[in-house]
């Protein structure tokens, strides 16, 4: 097992491992990296039969691993991994000194932190609770227009207005890497849309989904204040539920350990699954001197 940078990455090779790992996600592929992530390099073998994404980034000398917006969590690739998660953690230290990388792995090992998300499995008993139905009731009242054809352009335009806001978080940096991220997948014909027109044509919500084996997730949604109290969320990702159903697909809700959040998806059928941090390591002293001085000139 070794360390290859991104520049030396064969792409095709990577890419078919992440095709053919059983339920390894979207994520892991290099499109995705390439998007979302300032650097990223692998931790894999010579014939590219296993191994591990690697996003990072570096401030002032010091390569940290991390987790990027928009990626829930990474795989450990291949049909036989073996025990790459144990080599990583005893050879990361030649390359990082410290990370926190999510992984797609429930494991003993002292080092990780277990984490929700929610999913319907499609061999899984479905069925919403009394509120999703009393939601749902509420927005079929309004008569509002769903599915439309809208373009990417007014659905990101939508988002940026909408959504961006809301969430103290994110900046316009991470909208750019967002609408970048729903371009491509649009492009390798991933995306999957739904939208809530008014009667004048007008956009006033949207959720959008990816597609990748057999599985829909749950990337991103928004509505206007008064049509979020009326149930649109709620309509939204039901209609791409029962189309998901229809396929005998999983849907995934992408997850979260906000706790209203995962309440919400929770309403919807979503039950609890569990994925893991992996977290080590310390910062020099001086990173962190700067750093704290960062961020108090930041918060004045």
């Amino acid at each position: 097992m070794h360390f290859v940078q991104r520049k030396d990455i064969d792409c095709d090779k990577w890419n078919q491992l992440v095709d053919q790992t059983p339920c390894a996600l979207i994520y892991n592929k290099s499109f995705f990296l390439d998007i979302l992530a300032d650097n990223w390099c692998i931790y894999v073998d010579d014939d590219y039969s296993k191994g591990i994404a690697l996003p990072f980034t570096s401030r002032l000398k010091v390569n940290t691993v991390y987790t990027p917006n928009f990626i829930r969590s990474f795989d450990i690739l291949g049909i036989n991994p073996g025990n790459i998660l144990n080599e990583f953690i005893e050879s990361d230290s030649l390359k990082f000194r410290n990370g926190n990388l999510i992984l797609n792995v429930q494991s003993n090992l002292g080092v990780l932190q277990f984490k929700k998300f929610q999913q319907i499995p499609s061999i899984n008993h479905f069925e919403i609770n009394t509120l999703a139905k009393r939601m749902l009731k509420k927005f079929d009242s309004l008569e509002y227009d769903m599915n439309q054809s809208v373009s990417l352009d007014r659905v990101l335009h939508f988002f940026k207005i909408e959504l961006f806001p809301r969430i103290s978080n994110l900046n316009s940096k991470d909208y750019n890497l967002f609408s970048n991220l729903l371009r491509e997948l649009d492009k390798q014909g991933a995306l999957k849309m739904n939208c809530i027109v008014n009667g004048n044509k007008e956009l006033i919500a949207v959720a959008v989904f990816m597609e990748y084996k057999n599985r829909v997730t749950y990337i991103k949604g928004v509505a206007t204040h008064n049509l979020m109290k009326n149930g649109a969320m709620y309509a939204l990702l039901y209609n791409e539920i029962i189309k998901t159903r229809e396929k005998n697909f999983d849907f995934d809700f992408g997850g979260s350990n906000i706790e209203s959040i995962s309440r919400f998806y929770k309403n919807l059928g979503g039950q609890d699954e569990y994925y893991s941090s992996l977290e080590w390591g310390d910062l020099p002293r001086y990173y962190k001197v700067v750093r704290g001085i960062y961020h108090k000139l930041s918060n004045k």
